[in-house]
């Protein structure tokens, strides 16, 4: 599937999202999309760019500062602090599903973001906190310093 000389520098998937770290032009891009989507009439791919040197994918937003790659996590604007309560009926596993979700993230983030990130779930609501403390001070691992997908 490589196209000659076009200029991608690293491509990565998750189910059905793609994302590929363009060093090229824009115009080189548009020529890339183009044969990508020629490839299958079913399957058409967009073209997200960068804006402010920020791009948002999935839960990462993704900046570039002094040629590197910088991981934070990303929340739409729609995101609210609801999870299953402590109180609720639903199994067990099903209640910490979300502080799996959360702390795993959490663990893989840089260093640097994980006291903010640590804090974002920690002010998730009181009858909820219980479960994030006790589920972090159970995984009692350290914040790696790498990103690491």
């Amino acid at each position: 599937m490589e196209k000659p000389g076009l200029a991608k520098r690293q491509i990565g998937r998750y189910v059905n999202d793609v994302l590929c770290l363009w060093t090229g032009t824009s115009r080189q891009l548009n020529l890339f999309s183009q044969f990508l989507n020629s490839l299958h009439s079913k399957i058409q791919f967009t073209a997200e760019i960068e804006t402010n040197g920020c791009l948002n994918f999935l839960d990462l937003s993704i900046s570039i500062s002094q040629n590197k790659h910088f991981f934070s996590i990303f929340r739409k604007p729609c995101y609210t602090d609801c999870i299953i309560h402590s109180d609720s009926r639903h199994p067990f596993l099903q209640k910490l599903a979300a502080f799996h979700a959360m702390t795993d993230r959490l663990l893989r983030i840089p260093e640097e973001d994980y006291s903010r990130e640590f804090q974002v779930i920690s002010t998730l609501p009181v009858s909820t906190a219980w479960l994030t403390n006790s589920y972090i001070e159970k995984g009692g691992r350290k914040p790696s310093t790498a990103f690491t997908p």
